[in-house]
């Protein structure tokens, strides 16, 4: 089932930034906002607001369920 509704796609994916695929490639090396936050030179808050708005964008429930789309996606 296609959880994605009336996001912007491209050729049935949803788009995300450099930024974004960045963060969420990171978060599939399992790190925390913290980590990531700390690695990237950026607050643990716009860490956590990039989470926010790819799940946003995705119609996904929850990181994990964002990693896995991106790893079946190719976007990771």
């Amino acid at each position: 089932m296609n959880l994605i509704i009336g996001m912007e796609q491209r050729n049935g994916k949803v788009l995300l930034t450099f930024r974004e695929r960045e963060i969420v490639t990171l978060l599939a090396e399992g790190r925390t906002s913290r980590n990531i936050a700390q690695y990237l030179s950026l607050s643990k808050h716009t860490i956590d607001t990039h989470r926010r708005n790819m799940l946003k964008k995705s119609g996904l429930r929850n990181t994990a369920e964002l990693v896995v789309y991106c790893g079946e996606h190719q976007m990771i």
